[in-house]
């Protein structure tokens, strides 16, 4: 039997001190019809010469291998839609150019999309090893929590937090494109969540593969430390992007689908999260998150609903 042709899109920014091992790991991969694409945000290191001078060694290894490299700073949501561009497998697995895949990575996603129950799955998301710089400082597991199956409450998880980590997604190519075309470069920081919730509410849920199959690396470097002012107007400011899409999407969103108490906490928590750091606040902030913790149960216990 044929293996499905699998891509593996690495998109890097200023990512020389991690990429090797990134790329290391997905060389090792006993699965075969792999084909390799790092897509560069005009880097200011080394990051594209490493990339250049490792798949020169390392080419025979995949089918096919391509280094996207521009000239001026995009942010990562173009990134990523220049790789997906020049994808040809039938499922993408994108992956930060500071992370890694674990061994069994394709094997377990073939596997797991070859069930009776999920061949008609299109986005599916594995277990991720959290660890802080180096793997061997592992932190947790996740996800953490009971996984829901229940459409409606994949999307108001998605719509109060970041419920679904793209780090863990395998996203097949064909409905990506002809249902979506591309990631929203509206939000050139935050490319995720925009299209996780575009998923959701278009009758896409998400199937869950339990395997843990990546490693996300936790450093100072990360996008969401880099852009640490919350208020900046700067268009590239991951946090700008986040708030943005909050005000625009998924406020909305929540209160046409009747999540009245989510949206009030969400405004709540937001607010908090702009103000500098107090023992009220800190307080204040527990206690939403303890309200979530609640809505989850009660929500899970519901029938399904209609997503609007």
């Amino acid at each position: 039997m044929n293996e499905l042709l699998l891509s593996v899109a690495v998109i890097t920014y200023n990512s020389s001190k991690y990429v090797l091992e990134t790329l290391e790991s997905i060389r090792t991969k006993t699965y075969k019809n792999i084909e390799l694409i790092v897509s560069d945000d005009c880097s200011t290191d080394k990051t594209v010469d490493i990339c250049k001078d490792w798949i020169e060694k390392n080419k025979d290894r995949f089918v096919r291998t391509e280094l996207i490299a521009v000239n001026k700073n995009t942010g990562i949501t173009a990134n990523a839609n220049r790789a997906l561009r020049l994808a040809k497998g039938e499922w993408i697995k994108f992956i930060a150019g500071d992370d890694f895949l674990f061994p069994q990575a394709m094997e377990s996603h073939v596997k797991f999309i070859s069930q009776k129950e999920h061949k008609k799955s299109v986005i599916v998301v594995s277990s991720i090893q959290l660890f802080k710089d180096n793997i061997k400082d592992k932190r947790y597991i996740w996800p953490n929590f009971k996984i829901s199956n229940n459409p409606r409450e994949q999307l108001r998880r998605q719509l109060i937090g970041t419920y679904i980590k793209a780090s863990g997604v395998f996203i097949q190519r064909d409905v990506m494109i002809g249902k979506f075309g591309e990631f929203d470069e509206k939000y050139p920081m935050y490319e995720d969540d925009p299209l996780w919730v575009l998923y959701l509410t278009n009758g896409y849920n998400f199937h869950f593969n339990s395997d843990i199959l990546v490693g996300y690396r936790i450093h100072d470097e990360s996008v969401s430390n880099c852009y640490v002012n919350k208020d900046s107007d700067n268009p590239f400011s991951f946090w700008n992007n986040f708030y943005s899409f909050k005000n625009e999407v998924s406020y909305p969103l929540m209160l046409k689908n009747k999540f009245y108490l989510e949206f009030l906490l969400c405004r709540m928590k937001n607010y908090i999260n702009r103000k500098k750091t107090n023992i009220f606040y800190c307080i204040l902030k527990r206690m939403i998150d303890r309200s979530f913790k609640v809505l989850s149960f009660y929500n899970e216990s519901l029938k399904h609903a209609r997503v609007k």
